[in-house]
């Protein structure tokens, strides 16, 4: 059941060892996209298992594939802001057009996330 406070001892090492990826990628001077990208579908990965819980049936996988995509991208423009105010340099490491085009590419990240939770879900099925 979605936010009923208790969490799979699974999805609390997902979420620490997410934690500690993420400090370790914030105190590190590197500015690469796929970095920040792939932090950002782990953490809509385990948003998306937060937000859908543990139940099981065909639509659960959808809602989990479209909740993943739409957070994976907003979590990798909340990461690079976060390592812009961190780092503070005088040109920042992800300027606004970079951060811009990550949001207008939360929608197609949401489809093809659901498109692959429906997926999931069929092949799920044929078991």
């Amino acid at each position: 059941m979605p936010f009923d406070g208790k969490h799979p001892k699974r999805f609390r090492l997902a979420m620490l060892f997410f934690g500690v990826a993420v400090f370790v990628w914030v105190t590190l001077d590197l500015n690469d996209l796929r970095m920040v990208a792939t932090l950002g579908v782990a953490g809509g990965i385990l948003a998306g298992w937060r937000v859908t819980g543990s139940g099981r049936g065909g639509l659960r996988w959808l809602f989990f594939g479209g909740a993943a995509g739409v957070s994976a991208a907003l979590i990798s423009v909340g990461l690079m802001f976060l390592k812009n105010a961190v780092h503070a340099h005088p040109l920042p490491d992800f300027p606004l057009p970079i951060l811009l085009g990550m949001l207008e590419r939360a929608p197609a990240w949401g489809a093809a996330g659901a498109l692959i939770g429906a997926a999931a879900a069929l092949m799920a099925q044929g078991e």
